[in-house]
């Protein structure tokens, strides 16, 4: 009996932890369910940033303009127009400036640009036309340059020196050191062995040539530099090695100085000490007739070269003479030269082309003493 009892006990209470569980099974979550997706909801997903669509190149960003009369600090970077992709229907920006100037346009608009240049409260236009070089833009060339101001809604074009000389291109606005304006810059080219540049300045109503740096020979190669790298050009250097240098190589530095570029250095590879007496006279003359500044090795070896202080110059015409017979245009220079141990006594004989309406001849006289560092001039006579 109590067997049967214990037996009985122990499945009654199997049978109420069985309900127990079931009943806990079928228990609805939904108070965790929904605070589960209360902080869902609550949770925000990234935001999301509108892009903005892409239609063809960038145009004129606006600037706050002065009123008008009233000068501007300059703009940290300069205002550059492009134009709207090909074959849009887009006007360009500075349509209305383009259909002002004067003149017959040619070819593409290859540069322009809005802004107050010289900080007179007024902006101005450049507008540069030409030939599109479709393989590599960077190399079109500028053929015909406009630059107009905006006077209060009334277009004004101003003068300029731009026509001539040689080819132009890469064109854009620079700052110059020093300087508060800003100026209008472009590369110069003949396509051969010449590299140069121009700078140019809104002075009044004209456009002036700040910087113009060039070889009138054709040969050379000139650049603007930013030495301290802060965005503003600081000075250039001119390299010349030609006909016109008598193949002396020279390389010219110029620096920015309270607004004005002045020659600093100028460095000539200069040979060794000549050994033969003709090669004395023509060191000498070559040296003398290119009148270098500001190269210590050129005064040094001229020091050497002719040791008569005092002695007579060669100046004027007589100069310009023996200058052309050095470059080798006319006929070339007569030496008469007698050696008596270390002394020697040259006449030299240079005649102009007899094409020109004068002819000239030009004479010199000269005595040398032969000394530690060679052959030397201690005296110089023009008759």
């Amino acid at each position: 009996m109590n067997a049967k009892l214990s037996k009985f006990a122990s499945l009654f209470f199997l049978s109420l932890l069985l309900a127990a569980c079931s009943a806990d099974k079928q228990m609805p979550a939904g108070a965790s369910a929904q605070a589960e997706f209360s902080v869902a909801a609550a949770s925000p997903g990234p935001a999301q940033t509108p892009v903005p669509a892409v239609t063809g190149q960038p145009l004129v960003v606006p600037v706050p303009s002065p009123s008008p009369g009233q000068p501007e600090q300059p703009a940290s970077s300069p205002l550059i127009a492009a134009a709207p992709s090909p074959g849009s229907e887009e006007a360009h920006p500075l349509q209305k400036y383009m259909d002002a100037v004067h003149g017959d346009m040619r070819g593409d608009l290859l540069f322009s640009a809005k802004q107050d240049l010289d900080l007179d409260g007024y902006e101005e236009i450049v507008l540069g036309y030409g030939d599109l070089d479709q393989a590599d833009p960077q190399y079109s060339r500028v053929s015909e340059l406009h630059v107009l101001r905006d006077r209060d809604g009334k277009i004004e074009e101003l003068t300029h020196d731009f026509e001539g000389g040689y080819q132009k291109l890469g064109f854009k606005l620079i700052r110059l050191q020093g300087l508060r304006q800003t100026f209008i810059y472009c590369d110069l080219t003949n396509d051969a062995g010449m590299t140069g540049f121009m700078v140019l300045e809104i002075s009044g109503d004209q456009v002036l040539r700040k910087v113009y740096s060039a070889a009138a020979t054709g040969q050379g190669e000139d650049a603007l530099l930013d030495n301290n790298g802060d965005g503003q050009y600081d000075g250039y250097v001119q390299y010349r090695a030609d006909y016109s240098t008598f193949y002396y190589s020279l390389d010219r530095t110029y620096e920015m100085e309270s607004g004005e570029i002045v020659l600093k250095e100028t460095k000539v590879g200069i040979p060794e000490y000549p050994q033969e007496i003709k090669d004395v006279i023509l060191q000498y003359l070559s040296l003398s007739a290119l009148q270098v500044e500001q190269s210590p090795e050129t005064e040094e070896r001229l020091a050497l070269l002719r040791i008569d202080k005092d002695g007579t110059e060669i100046t004027g015409e007589d100069l310009s003479g023996w200058r052309e017979a050095l470059e080798g245009y006319h006929s070339e220079i007569q030496f008469d030269i007698k050696q008596d141990g270390l002394a020697s006594e040259a006449f030299l004989t240079y005649t102009e082309d007899d094409n020109k309406p004068q002819t000239q001849e030009h004479t010199m006289q000269l005595h040398l003493v032969k000394a530690a560092a060679g052959w030397q001039i201690d005296g110089l006579e023009i008759p």
